[in-house]
């Protein structure tokens, strides 16, 4: 889960990641301490419900980190013209033109022009992931009822990744935030696309007794 605690005082309690290895849960928090803890269901879903919790609220200042991402998209562009703006202007200076080395120097200076664009570069690659990851989460929260009835549908699952499938499949919690990073917004389209097929066209399987259409039976019945 992305950071999305506005209050820098509260970095200190937001969970940005929960990982399972060795038999341990590791957390990771927004000010980047980390713990471990035992991997049991009381913890499990003790994380989980605490980043649901984070989730609502970051959908509730959704539109605050659309600003966010507008400001550095601005940032980055007047940046981007700065630099090009600059790297004229250095090629033309007297000191370049008089040195020694007129391309090493003016290279130079243009790294230098180029380097102070890339704080505003990767501040926009951040809010990017920001708005990116809560649409998958508005995605998923919309289609909650759905995509937990996939085990219902023998094919809900095809057309995604072995590995994605195999976490869902093993998770009791599959969508839940705690696994927010096992799957994308793609995955969770495919899968609403799947169990909608599946409903419309009503497939039968193995083992399973034909449903009965009720208004056929009775037509039947009084043709009787």
């Amino acid at each position: 889960m992305k950071d999305y605690a506005l209050d820098s005082r509260k970095k200190g309690k937001y969970i940005v990641s929960c990982k399972e290895e060795d038999g341990k849960y590791k957390i990771a928090f927004a000010d980047g301490t980390k713990f471990v803890i035992d991997v049991n269901e009381e913890n499990f879903y003790k994380i989980n419900d605490r980043l649901e919790r984070q989730s609502e609220t970051a959908l509730k200042n959704y539109d605050k980190f659309v600003l966010r991402r507008e400001r550095a998209k601005f940032g980055a562009g007047i940046s981007a013209i700065g630099t090009v703006a600059a790297g004229a202007c250095v090629s033309a200076l007297p000191v370049v033109q008089s040195s020694a080395n007129p391309v090493v120097l003016a290279t130079a200076i243009g790294t230098i022009a180029v380097c102070s664009t890339i704080p505003n570069l990767v501040k926009l690659s951040k809010e990017n992931s920001r708005i990116k990851e809560l649409q998958k989460i508005f995605y998923r929260n919309k289609k909650w009822d759905t995509i937990n009835s996939y085990a219902d549908y023998s094919n809900a699952l095809q057309g995604v990744k072995k590995t994605t499938a195999k976490k869902i499949e093993e998770s009791p919690e599959p969508f839940g935030m705690i696994n927010i990073d096992n799957f994308d917004i793609e995955t969770l389209k495919k899968i609403v696309e799947n169990i909608e097929r599946e409903e419309e066209y009503e497939f039968t399987y193995s083992g399973e007794e034909p449903v009965e259409d009720v208004e056929n039976t009775d037509s039947t019945q009084k043709r009787r």
